[in-house]
C-alpha cells in the first residue's frame, strides 16, 4: 500500500499540482532508468556569423575503461524540428566540434542537440551517466567564449535505445520566479535563450514581457539597456543562456 501511495504522489500530475501549490515541490527529477545516457539541450548557432564549438570527453572510457566507446548526436532546430543525426564510432578521450554554416548545409539557424554515450559492455549495468559537455561560441572567427551544459532534458537507454525527457518540472501556474544576479545597466545589448526542456507547453515572463515556448522548442529574447532581469514561468528550471555585448565584444554565460 505504501508503494502505491508513493507512486501516486510522484505521478507526473500530481507533481505538477504539488509544484503549483508548492506542496513539497519536485523541481528535477534526478531518477532515471539504469543504463541511461542522459543530455542536457545544446545551444549551437550559425546565425550572425556565429560558429559554435561542441567539447566533449570519452567518459566511459575515462571513469570505466571502457574501449571502442562511441555517441550519437542528434539536431533540431529552434522549432524541434529534425535537422541530422551524426554517429561517432572512433572518439577521443577529449574531441571538438565545430558546428558552423557548412556543417548545417549553409543555413543561418539555431537550435538545440543531444549528445547520448553508447557501449556494448555487457558486464556493466546499472550505468547512469550524464557529460555535460562544453559549448564555444565564436562571432566572425573571433575566440570562442565557453559555457558549460545547462539542464537534464533526454536520456537514452544503453538497451534498448528508448528515448526519456522531462526530467525538469512544471506548474500549472507561472509561479516560480528567478532572478538573474548579475547588473546589466553597462551592458548595450542582450540576448536570451531559453529552451524548453519538457513536453509541456511553457509560459514565462521576462521583465513583465510575456512569452510561450512549445515543447522541445527554444526561444530567443533580445534586450536593451536593462539592468536587472527577473524571470517568472510555470517550469521549475528555467534558466537562459546569455549573450552580452559591449561595443565590439560579447560574451556567453549561464546565469
Amino acid at each position: 500500500m505504501k508503494s502505491l501511495v508513493n507512486k501516486l504522489f510522484s505521478s507526473d500530475k500530481i507533481v505538477t499540482l504539488r509544484n503549483s501549490f508548492k506542496v513539497k515541490p519536485i523541481q528535477m527529477n534526478r531518477n532515471s532508468s539504469p543504463n541511461t545516457s542522459i543530455s542536457d539541450a545544446f545551444l549551437f548557432r550559425t546565425d550572425q556569423d556565429y560558429s559554435t564549438y561542441f567539447r566533449f570527453s570519452d567518459i566511459l572510457n575515462i571513469f570505466y575503461n571502457i574501449k571502442n566507446s562511441k555517441v550519437e548526436l542528434i539536431f533540431y532546430d529552434n522549432q524541434n524540428n529534425f535537422i541530422k543525426k551524426i554517429n561517432l564510432d572512433k572518439i577521443q578521450k577529449l574531441n571538438e566540434i565545430c558546428i558552423d554554416r557548412k556543417f548545417m548545409n549553409n543555413k543561418e539557424i539555431y537550435g538545440h542537440f543531444y549528445i547520448f554515450h553508447d557501449h556494448k559492455q555487457e558486464d556493466l549495468n546499472n550505468l547512469l551517466l550524464s557529460n555535460r559537455c562544453y559549448l564555444g561560441f565564436s562571432k566572425k572567427g573571433k575566440n570562442p567564449s565557453f559555457v558549460h551544459g545547462n539542464s537534464f532534458v533526454k536520456g537514452k537507454n544503453f538497451i534498448d535505445g528508448k528515448i526519456v525527457s522531462n526530467f525538469v518540472k512544471t506548474s500549472f501556474l507561472k509561479n516560480y520566479k528567478y532572478f538573474i544576479q548579475e547588473d546589466f545597466s553597462e551592458v548595450d545589448k542582450l540576448e536570451l535563450f531559453f529552451n524548453n526542456p519538457t513536453n509541456k507547453l511553457v509560459k514565462l515572463s521576462v521583465n513583465n514581457k510575456n512569452y510561450t515556448i512549445e515543447p522541445d522548442n527554444d526561444i530567443m529574447v533580445k534586450m536593451n539597456k536593462v539592468e536587472k532581469i527577473e524571470i517568472t514561468s510555470n517550469c521549475t528550471r528555467l534558466r537562459p543562456l546569455v549573450f552580452t555585448f559591449k561595443e565590439n565584444y560579447y560574451d556567453v554565460h549561464h546565469c
